[in-house]
């Protein structure tokens, strides 16, 4: 198994082996991986329970980091592993929005 550590950068390309929340109707429910090879994953067809553990296992599809297929041409990689992302909470929302509020009171 694989650990993910999270990546707090504002880029949208981010270190391998590094994880990101990803924002739906105002709460993550997937992230976005990139694997050792810097391939950028995004794991909407996985489920990541309360300890940050994903199933199924990721299968690097090798898209290049910061691309969508439409975009980029998939390049080979053999990447596959059980992956747990470290520090994900099942809580975004809630989180997030208080975040979000506190950014709009000082900013």
């Amino acid at each position: 198994m694989i650990i993910a550590k999270r990546s707090y950068s504002h880029y949208m390309v981010h270190e391998p082996n590094t994880w990101k929340p990803v924002t739906r109707s105002g709460a993550p429910k997937t992230a976005t991986y990139v694997c050792p090879d810097g391939h950028d994953e995004l794991l909407d067809n996985h489920t990541i329970d309360g300890s940050g553990a994903v199933s199924p296992s990721v299968v690097c599809k090798g898209y290049p980091a910061g691309f969508r297929a439409e975009s980029a041409p998939a390049e080979p990689c053999s990447f596959h592993d059980h992956l747990k992302l470290e520090g994900w909470q099942p809580l975004w929302s809630k989180q997030m929005s208080h975040a979000a509020l506190r950014y709009s009171l000082v900013g």
